[in-house]
């Protein structure tokens, strides 16, 4: 049985090789740093500074292209999303009226521009998310019981999104909405518009309604967004510090369930039907969507990455992109926009825009530095029950009783019983050290980085995490010098920061990372940046690199 199993596994892959030939054979290799690509991109943004659009989620999208294209939130653009969003999470969660495609959309918006500053916003629209989903866990229009395949990769994208920025999103949503996937897979492969459920869970695949394209994309990016959530895709190696605490390593299937119990996600059967979708998409993927290409664009790319994220490698130019590339060259209009319809302009030259960056791509590499997010549902709970709370669906041990000498002390010591707890309380530590003081009026922020030089790998690791949620720019020179920290994961966790903190959002690069001379450049860069950017009055902070006498 296991010999045919992995027979199966081979075939599909041949099939799906022999069913693109002929199909996505690019004229020449592009990827989103090409020149060619660049200036399509150009246009379009040219187009979207001026563009306006009536829905929250299509002001969302706008302001989502420019945050991906490295810009602040001063941006115009950003700005008026950014309002949208604070109109949107006035009223009480269940009682919000925002459609789901906007809520989705708002919720990637904020975690993508400032996570920490719009915590609040985020936790009443994912409620408001959570509140509409539907008992058999797919998202679908109000008063209908069936779900929508388009609405429920909202519902999925938001959730890994947040997720991996630090939001909790109860597991047993999470399982919810992947086994309706699962259960509303067609018999050929694709997936349809309104989900048909089967009569039980052992029952045959039912036929669905209007299975196409987009829709199938749709779904199978979400069933790989789903099984990152749930723990089932491996995270890359790291191999440059045997000795680092598991803690702060992705872990492999953290938060997959010990067994198939009840309600509970089987990964082999949720492996199965993407199988089977990759054949379908293979054999139906000759021709884009006529009335939603560029929509199916942006879910094209999300689940291609996604598929590359489970293969353990990311194609610098794939042939899909490229095949794109040359739909979307073809059909740009002179003023930058694209449109399947008149009144999609804006949307649709937002999801081209954010096609030809490989946003997804640069989402799940962001996830993947930062090593963020897990669920909840009994994983992890806190060693201390005594006096903890549930705040925000989460338990969690309350930090009143923690002065700011206490969090210093469990900084600096990772083997400390509550180092964990500094791990998984970051913003809570950054808070409580950004105004505290210590020693007789000494601030606690000067301790935290005269810390920083005589304390081992994690807790380098740790104060740089807490520099970044501090979120002010006098940090900024700290994060510099720790790029040339002379451990990986160091320099690793300093870049991700800088980006949270300056908000110059890039792929990480490995490769950037381990070169002296790449990391020289990139140190000259962020010193010539902050020192235009900084306001005469702050201090021009130094730190030397560690050396190797720290171990």
């Amino acid at each position: 049985m296991k010999t045919r199993y992995h027979w199966r596994i081979a075939a599909v892959a041949i099939i799906i090789a022999l069913l693109s030939l002929g199909t996505t054979q690019p004229v020449r290799a592009l990827n989103p740093e090409s020149p060619e690509v660049k200036k399509m991109l150009e246009k379009s943004l040219k187009y979207l500074e001026t563009a306006s659009h009536p829905r929250l989620g299509g002001k969302c999208l706008v302001g989502l292209v420019f945050i991906k294209h490295g810009h602040g939130e001063e941006h115009p653009q950003i700005q008026v999303a950014v309002e949208a969003c604070k109109q949107a999470a006035t009223p009480d969660a269940d009682k919000i009226q925002t459609p789901i495609y906007d809520l989705g959309i708002a919720i990637i918006f904020l975690c993508n521009l400032d996570p920490s500053k719009y915590h609040e916003e985020i936790q009443k629209l994912l409620d408001a998310l959570d509140h509409v989903q539907k008992p058999h866990g797919g998202w679908g229009y109000a008063g209908k019981e069936t779900g929508d395949t388009s609405m429920t990769q909202y519902g999925a994208l938001s959730a890994w999104e947040a997720v991996k920025v630090g939001f909790v999103v109860p597991r047993e949503n999470v399982e919810g909405m992947t086994n309706w996937i699962i259960r509303t897979q067609d018999p050929t492969g694709g997936w349809g518009y309104q989900g048909k459920l089967p009569e039980n869970s052992g029952s045959a695949r039912v036929k669905q309604d209007r299975t196409t394209l987009c829709l199938t994309t749709a779904a199978l990016g979400s069933s790989y967004a789903a099984a990152d959530l749930l723990g089932f895709i491996a995270p890359p190696p790291v191999k440059d510090d045997p000795n680092i605490p598991a803690v702060l390593i992705p872990v492999k299937n953290e938060l997959a369930p010990a067994k198939n119990e009840a309600g509970d996600v089987d990964p082999k059967e949720l492996k199965k039907r993407q199988l089977d979708g990759h054949v379908w998409y293979a054999s139906h993927n000759e021709k884009y969507p006529t009335s939603w290409a560029y929509y199916y664009l942006y879910a094209l790319e999300r689940y291609e990455s996604f598929r590359e994220y489970s293969n353990g490698s990311f194609s610098k130019d794939p042939a899909w992109y490229n095949k794109a590339v040359g739909y979307l060259k073809q059909n740009q209009a002179e003023d930058g926009s694209w449109a399947s319809k008149p009144d999609m302009a804006v949307p649709d030259t937002a999801f081209g825009s954010l096609f030809l960056m490989r946003s997804m791509k640069k989402s799940i590499e962001r996830a993947v530095a930062f090593g963020a997010g897990r669920m909840n549902g009994g994983q992890r709970l806190p060693e201390n029950l005594a006096g903890a709370k549930l705040r925000e669906n989460r338990l969690v041990n309350p930090l009143t009783d923690i002065d700011a000498a206490g969090a210093l002390a469990i900084i600096r010591n990772p083997e400390n019983p509550l180092f964990l707890r500094g791990v998984e309380s970051v913003s809570e530590f950054a808070i409580l050290l950004k105004v505290a003081k210590v020693n007789g009026g000494h601030s606690a922020q000067e301790e935290l980085l005269n810390l920083y030089e005589t304390v081992p790998t994690p807790s380098r690791i740790l104060i740089l995490r807490i520099l970044g949620q501090m979120d002010e720019l006098k940090h900024t020179p700290v994060l510099i010098a720790a790029l040339e920290d002379e451990n990986l994961h160091v320099r690793r966790e300093a870049y991700e920061n800088l980006q949270r903190l300056t908000k110059r959002l890039a792929p990480l690069n490995p490769e950037v990372l381990n070169s002296a001379a790449e990391r020289a450049k990139l140190v000259a860069d962020w010193t010539a940046w902050y020192e235009r950017l900084a306001p005469p009055r702050l201090p021009a902070a130094k730190l030397t690199p560690t050396s190797a006498a720290v171990k």
